[in-house]
């Protein structure tokens, strides 16, 4: 059964989009061990975070998604 969430949480879930990505099973684990000990949702607050850094390795602005 699906719960609805606030307001606030629906219309950032509306904004989302998935992309397909191929990692090792390693890579798999520690992301998934990071967003356990981040807490709930954290997952595309902690991808956001990484596309940040690397936008900014590369000499690009971050989007600074919170």
């Amino acid at each position: 059964m699906r719960t609805k969430g606030t307001p606030e949480t629906a219309s950032e879930e509306n904004q989302l989009e998935n992309k397909m990505f191929r990692l090792k099973p390693e890579a798999i684990r520690a992301f998934d061990i990071l967003k356990a000990e981040q807490g709930a949702r954290s997952g595309p607050r902690l991808m956001a975070e990484a596309i940040d850094l690397l936008l900014k390795k590369y000499g690009k602005k971050p989007i600074g998604f919170p």
